[in-house]
């Protein structure tokens, strides 16, 4: 029997909804890089086929399909009810149908009926059109990451430039004309020191005593007491200084400080005009007679001609400065102790481990 309505596969509204994918396997969780192009490529392709999906679907509704005759098999009827022998109308199809649909439908006649093969048409036809979108989905989604990729490379290409530029200005080089021995004083020993004995000095007057500690102060300040002593000493050709000579080195000095004529500071002596400390390269240096001033200018010079550097290449630049042919833990304690002072007076800043100096707006 025979029955007019848009229920079956063929009707354009139905196929339309049998043949759209709708494809639930996105993973926008994955840390894959090309699972999460892939999901959205995939959700690209979706969204195109919905809007095809909309699009066919609205026409369809606008204008139907005329509705075609529709083959049913009334399974309610015995098989014996049915003539197998009988030849359908052919013409019943014909009044109602063009000529592709007349052609398509004398393919359901009884005799002629093979529905798997039927089945089986429309599953190719689905599977084709379905392996046709995996196949454009999968181009696109290589078209996607080949173009990442290459943008990748570009911008690593680019990143790359960016460093070789910064290297070639370098920094690290110096940064003013002259040369940094030129700002290096060499070391000048007090000579004429107003003694020559002993005796001379435990006599001397309160103003003799202020001359014998500014012939040395003013030459060699900032001084350590010790080397200050040594000078004193080697005046008055002493080879060992008791108490008594020590004595009196207090009593010149505490006199000095009191008249004003020298500073006092980490028991070494400035000059009283003392402004700035000049650095100054020593023959046999110790880095216990070095006042941490004169440290902390030689440390001004080196981030003056380089800067950012290494805190380890940093106390090797200053120690050579003051004459040192070779480090020592003592000599680079004494050095890492001053930077961390002007670490805290804001003076220099520590930048994952380069030092530089810290410009401040005048």
């Amino acid at each position: 029997m025979t029955y007019e309505g848009a229920s079956n596969i063929d009707n354009p509204l139905r196929r339309n909804n049998f043949n759209y994918n709708r494809n639930k396997e996105r993973n926008f969780e994955s840390q894959n890089i090309r699972d999460r192009m892939r999901s959205v490529s995939q959700s690209i392709n979706e969204i195109k086929n919905e809007v095809k999906y909309i699009n066919k679907s609205l026409k369809e509704i606008e204008n139907p399909t005329a509705p075609k005759k529709v083959f049913v098999i009334d399974r309610t009827l015995p098989v014996d009810d049915y003539d197998v022998n009988h030849n359908y109308n052919q013409e019943d199809y014909k009044s109602n149908a063009n000529e592709d649909n007349y052609e398509n439908h004398t393919k359901y006649d009884i005799n002629g009926l093979n529905l798997n093969e039927r089945l089986k048409s429309n599953d190719d036809n689905v599977n084709s059109e379905n392996y046709s979108n995996y196949s454009n989905s999968k181009d696109n989604l290589e078209n996607i990451i080949q173009d990442l990729n290459e943008d990748y490379i570009k911008i690593e290409k680019e990143r790359a430039q960016k460093i070789n530029q910064l290297k070639e200005k370098d920094t690290t080089k110096t940064i003013k004309k002259e040369d940094i021995n030129d700002l290096i004083a060499k070391y000048k020993t007090a000579k004429d020191i107003p003694v020559n004995k002993a005796e001379e000095f435990y006599n001397s007057t309160n103003k003799k005593l202020l001359d014998i500690v500014n012939s040395v102060v003013i030459v060699e300040g900032p001084i350590h007491i010790s080397e200050f002593t040594t000078r004193i000493k080697e005046s008055c050709n002493l080879k060992r200084a008791g108490p008594k000579f020590k004595k009196h080195i207090d009593k010149s000095i505490s006199l000095a400080e009191k008249e004003n004529a020298i500073l006092i500071i980490d028991d070494f002596l400035f000059p009283s005009d003392w402004t700035k400390t000049i650095v100054r390269k020593r023959v046999n240096p110790n880095i216990d007679l070095i006042s941490k001033d004169e440290i902390e200018e030689n440390i001004k010079i080196v981030l003056d001609f380089i800067s950012p550097i290494n805190q380890k290449e940093l106390i090797k630049r200053v120690s050579r400065n003051f004459g040192f042919k070779s480090t020592s833990k003592k000599t680079s304690n004494k050095i890492s102790g001053v930077i961390d002072y002007m670490f805290s007076k804001q003076i220099i800043n520590n930048n994952n481990g380069e030092i530089e100096a810290i410009i401040k707006n005048k």
